[in-house]
């Protein structure tokens, strides 16, 4: 199957990085995976941190039916600035894996068609 096909669907619906990797691109690959990797973290992180303000303004955390409401109201109370950021940067990073493994499998593709058979 051809590589400009294969390559920008396995970085986008798997992970970015992983079609350079099937490009022969190694390098570039596990740059991708490592930045993406630690966008993710750094969102993960970001919410935690969230998570951990917004508890820490609840007195107690008795159970009750309107606590999901409660957790929701005082989260999009919080700063969200840093968490767009992160997410519009992943973003950049997914989008620029697929089209950079499209570009790069098709040349591939172009290489293997003008290789004279032997």
């Amino acid at each position: 199957m051809k590589r400009s096909l294969i390559a920008p669907l396995v970085s986008g619906l798997v992970l970015p990085g992983t079609g350079q990797v099937l490009n022969r691109q190694p390098i570039k690959g596990i740059a991708l995976i490592a930045g993406t990797t630690v966008l993710f973290l750094l969102m993960l992180l970001k919410v935690l941190v969230d998570l951990n303000r917004v508890f820490q303004t609840m007195p107690d955390l008795r159970p009750d039916p309107e606590i999901i409401r409660k957790l929701a109201n005082a989260m999009s109370q919080q700063d969200h600035t840093y968490l767009m950021v992160l997410v519009i940067l992943l973003l950049c990073v997914w989008i620029f894996s697929i089209v950079d493994a499209y570009i790069h499998g098709k040349r591939l593709d172009n290489m293997k068609n003008e290789t004279p058979p032997v």
